[in-house]
């Protein structure tokens, strides 16, 4: 997941309800998101999404972006 701060705190609650699981989360306001990240302590946190796709490639099978959209094509 990326851009979990606002519009992502949603597709965040719904993963594990739909039988996924949430294997990072990132967002680079890491205040904005404090308490999404409080929430699932187990999973990785990332402010860098190009970090988070280096370190956990082989554990990613879909990703979800709820960022501005001017930032969608970057990521």
């Amino acid at each position: 997941m990326v851009g979990i701060g606002k519009r992502g705190r949603w597709h965040v609650s719904i993963v594990p309800r739909v039988g996924q699981n949430l294997v990072a989360l990132c967002d680079a306001n890491h205040q904005r998101a404090a308490d999404v990240f409080k929430k699932h302590t187990a999973v990785p946190k990332y402010r860098d999404f190009r970090k988070m796709l280096d370190e956990m490639e082989r554990q990613i099978d879909a990703l979800v972006i709820a960022t501005p959209c001017h930032t969608h094509a970057v990521i």
